[in-house]
């Protein structure tokens, strides 16, 4: 019984080394995504696939579920800022606003963002339609 806790405690505490990458954690496959597994490197998050291959570097500081904000996007926080990754792992918006609402919150198929103090929307392919000055 203590060898089983001892190789357990060991599991969570090492670093995890998959695929030539050493990550600090990997978590459950196909809690984000299909296949796909969080992995967090030296406190920063992105994804790998089953076989190993990083698919959305660990780059960010936090990655949401996806489907949360609009289906098919992850809304991602690098820096301080916000923006979305699709379900293949191409950044759609770039992290570089202050705040992001969830989409059909405020006009359908559009998101309130907001960066220096300003307000616009963008729509669901990520442009931005419509501003209170320049974003």
């Amino acid at each position: 019984m203590k060898r089983i806790a001892l190789i357990i405690f060991l599991a969570f505490n090492a670093k995890v080394s998959f695929a030539n990458n050493s990550y600090d954690s990997i978590h459950y496959f196909d809690e984000y995504k299909r296949d796909w597994a969080l992995v967090e490197k030296n406190g920063l998050f992105g994804f790998i696939d089953r076989s190993g291959k990083e698919v959305v570097p660990a780059i960010y500081d936090r990655i949401s579920y996806f489907d949360e904000y609009r289906s098919g996007w992850a809304l991602i926080e690098k820096d301080g800022k916000l923006g979305f990754i699709t379900q293949t792992g191409k950044v759609i918006v770039q992290p570089q606003y202050d705040r992001i609402s969830y989409f059909d919150e405020y006009r359908k198929n559009w998101a309130k963002v907001e960066k220096n103090g300003l307000s616009g929307f963008i729509d669901r392919k990520g442009h931005e339609v419509l501003s209170t000055g320049k974003l």
